[in-house]
């Protein structure tokens, strides 16, 4: 991306990521409005756990779909998840969303979703970034 100070290859340009690219934050809860188990009226929700090498899919928290205010806050194929808070180490983790393993998904308080324009690859974009 741009500012770098490196030579970019031939044909290649840098721009600032929010030009190829939306930033969207996650839902904030309270801890008793999550569940453990899926029921009807709640949606999966990602957090900080789920970002891995890949999304983990296996330990999901579920809360009320009221806490998702805007569309954008939902999940899609070739998102990039990115941990905005929580420790040292994990600040920067990103992971790309190559499929939904449940039907709809958003994303808790404490990561963010970066989602690709139609002007870049999502894979590509998930590269430079990790």
């Amino acid at each position: 991306m741009s500012g770098s100070g490196r030579q970019l290859p031939p044909r290649w340009a840098s721009c600032n990521l929010s030009d190829v690219a939306d930033l969207v934050r996650g839902i904030a809860f309270s801890s008793t409005a999550k569940s453990l188990t899926q029921a009807e009226g709640l949606i999966a929700c990602l957090r900080t756990t789920n970002v891995q090498e890949q999304v983990e899919w296996e330990d999901l928290w579920w809360v009320p779909q009221a806490f998702v205010k805007r569309p954008d806050q939902l999940v899609k194929p070739w998102d990039i998840l990115i941990s905005v808070a929580n420790s040292y180490a994990l600040v920067g983790k990103v992971a790309l969303i190559t499929e939904l393993v449940t039907r709809r998904a958003t994303i808790g308080a404490f990561i963010a979703l970066i989602r690709p324009s139609e002007l870049i690859d999502g894979r590509f974009l998930y590269y430079v970034l990790a």
